[in-house]
């Protein structure tokens, strides 16, 4: 759910947590909401997702978290592969804001 352009509220069944973008040297990207094993990614890099899609998913606790940003993105990298272990706050991929000529 979105609060403002760089924040939003992800539900996980009874948990609400707040998330915002983050920027790493200049880039945008995507941090893992949690830890976890990465079960799947959907995008290939240089695909553009329309907001609030699911872009990758991370399972913890026995639970499936997926990410999502609040805008239109273009997948610039992964940095994570399927089975990969990841930390809360780790940097999952490099996205830039899809432009109009860029989406679908």
């Amino acid at each position: 759910m979105p609060i403002t352009s760089e924040r939003w509220q992800v539900r996980i069944g009874s948990w609400w947590i707040p998330v915002r973008a983050w920027k790493k040297q200049g880039k945008r990207m995507i941090n893992s909401l949690t830890q976890g094993k990465v079960q799947s990614i959907l995008f290939r890099e240089g695909s553009v997702a329309r907001a609030h899609e699911n872009l990758i998913l991370l399972e913890t606790l026995q639970t499936v978290v997926p990410h999502s940003t609040s805008k239109d993105i273009t997948v610039l990298k992964w940095l994570v592969r399927p089975g990969d272990w990841v930390k809360w706050g780790q940097p999952l991929a490099e996205i830039e804001l899809a432009t109009p000529d860029k989406q679908v």
